[in-house]
């Protein structure tokens, strides 16, 4: 799970889901965070601290936690569901 306490600017769809070369998500120990972000900040690379892993849910700002086995439940539900004709629920065929 993850706790995600802040965002980039942007699209959050493009923040969430986008695949840039010139953006990587960086895991460090508890505490360090600061230190890695002004490390990155004198060497005038943007960055910032945007949350904590761990836990049983994915939390986004200003949206409901939704738990990790919901979110195995439909990536593993989806393609097998699609294959057999249809889709799993909550799901829209477009």
């Amino acid at each position: 799970g993850a706790s995600i306490a802040r965002l980039p600017v942007g699209p959050a769809h493009a923040i969430l889901f986008g695949e840039d070369q010139g953006r990587y998500l960086v895991a460090c120990a508890a505490g360090t965070g600061a230190g890695i972000v002004a490390d990155a900040t004198a060497r005038s690379v943007p960055a910032l601290v945007i949350g904590a892993a761990g836990g049983d849910a994915l939390r986004l700002p200003g949206v409901e936690p939704i738990l990790l086995q919901n979110l195995r439940n439909a990536s593993e539900s989806a393609l097998p569901a699609y294959m057999a004709g249809g889709m799993p629920d909550g799901f829209v065929n477009c």
